[in-house]
């Protein structure tokens, strides 16, 4: 993605803006009044559904049956998977219609140790593709290739028949300008430890007159971390947190 602009990237890092009233001070302006409450959120690669069957259902994978990517949407939903073991790969094209070299690139995988325990990992790889960085004049300062990256431990654990838990550590790493300076502040990656909680009600032998079916609910807490910077003097962003509520 030749030629693009590097203050596509400042819309990633905030920095701090100073505002003073005008002279005289008899507006009654306070420094209070002239700031904003918007929350921004760094890293939103965190939030890109990595799988084609959740994506094709409007992202609503959290109540979904048992897969190796539930590591992304709900890890407690594994305790009642039917295989053993799993393990997928997916890549998806990002804004193919603007560019050609930007993607996501996912691996995940699960293991049940027993009925009780089960574990598993992924790894997520975001590809901004080729920038060419300039300055505000339009002069070219360098080529990079910004990326993040994401790895993923999960750990579900079967409380009940029908209850299970779930909880994934993470490791974010968001180089988006190479260390390159912005405004004359010199910057640096984001790095993120974040978790995930989930909670799963599972009955495979439930019944709506005399049909059997499988009635599942489940809550997931996602992307609970320390917030980021990409400089010293720039603010710390939240990364994308989110609750989740799926009935199946």
């Amino acid at each position: 993605m030749k030629y693009i602009s590097f203050f596509i990237f400042i819309t990633s890092l905030s920095f701090y803006t100073f505002a003073q009233a005008p002279n005289g001070g008899g507006s009654g302006v306070t420094d209070n009044d002239l700031q904003l409450n918007t929350i921004t959120t760094a890293l939103p690669f965190m939030a890109i559904t990595p799988d084609s069957r959740a994506g094709g259902m409007g992202d609503a994978g959290t109540a979904l049956s048992p897969s190796s990517t539930s590591i992304y949407w709900n890890t407690s939903v594994l305790s009642f998977a039917k295989q053993k073991s799993e393990i997928s790969m997916s890549y998806t094209p990002w804004l193919r219609q603007l560019t050609n070299d930007i993607s996501l690139s996912y691996l995940s995988a699960y293991y049940k140790i027993n009925k009780t325990h089960t574990v598993g990992g992924s790894m997520r790889y975001f590809s901004l593709g080729e920038i060419t960085f300039t300055d505000a004049s339009g002069n070219v300062l360098r080529d990079d290739k910004p990326s993040e990256f994401e790895l993923t431990g999960a750990y579900a654990f079967r409380l009940a028949k029908r209850f299970s838990i779930g909880i994934n550590g993470k490791f974010a790493y968001s180089n988006l300008t190479g260390g390159i300076p912005v405004a004359g502040v010199n910057t640096k990656a984001g790095i993120v430890g974040a978790t995930d909680l989930s909670f799963t009600y599972l009955n495979d032998d439930a019944k709506i007159g005399k049909t059997k079916g499988v009635y599942i609910f489940a809550i997931t807490f996602n992307n609970i971390g320390n917030k980021v910077a990409y400089s010293e003097l720039s603010q710390r962003d939240f990364i994308p947190m989110n609750l989740k509520i799926g009935i199946g």
